[in-house]
């Protein structure tokens, strides 16, 4: 598991991360930040070995959010293109997408040309909070229960 250490960071890269996972995950602004997890994510990839990819792939988020941002469609097409391949930035938008999801950080390092990757839960609130549930219309086994007597409700 992963310290509660925060380091010094830009706050432009902040939200970078904040609006380029709103398009990465199709949640909306209002539902990342309502899972109080934004800047622990955030805090989480700023500890990556490798701070050069981190700040080229936000680099690189801002870049297509400015260029494209009045055009969902180019801009989703570009993200795809240039965050999202296996070959890109140590498949950083991909490992952002499944860390808002599930609560898991994937760390990355090539040692000796090789890509050694790390899975580690973030906490136990990043795995209730993932957007997994939401997702699936559900809540998180041993955690946010629906409440007294919604067994007597029917499913969705």
């Amino acid at each position: 598991m992963y310290e509660s250490l925060k380091i010094e960071v830009t706050e432009i890269d902040s939200l970078t991360f904040l609006n380029i996972s709103v398009h990465l995950t199709g949640f909306n602004r209002n539902e990342l930040l309502a899972t109080g997890m934004h800047e622990t994510y955030y805090y989480t990839i700023m500890k990556e070995a490798d701070q050069d990819n981190v700040r080229a792939f936000f680099k690189q988020a801002r870049e297509l959010l400015s260029k494209y941002g009045n055009n969902e469609t180019e801009l989703n097409e570009h993200i795809e293109q240039s965050l999202l391949p296996v070959t890109s930035f140590l498949e950083l938008g991909r490992r952002i997408i499944l860390l808002w999801y599930t609560g898991i950080w994937t760390s990355v390092a090539l040692i000796k040309g090789e890509k050694i990757s790390t899975p580690a839960m973030i906490s136990s609130a990043s795995y209730s909070e993932g957007l997994i549930w939401a997702a699936a219309q559900t809540h998180p086994a041993g955690a946010k229960q629906p409440g007294y007597a919604s067994w007597s409700l029917p499913p969705l």
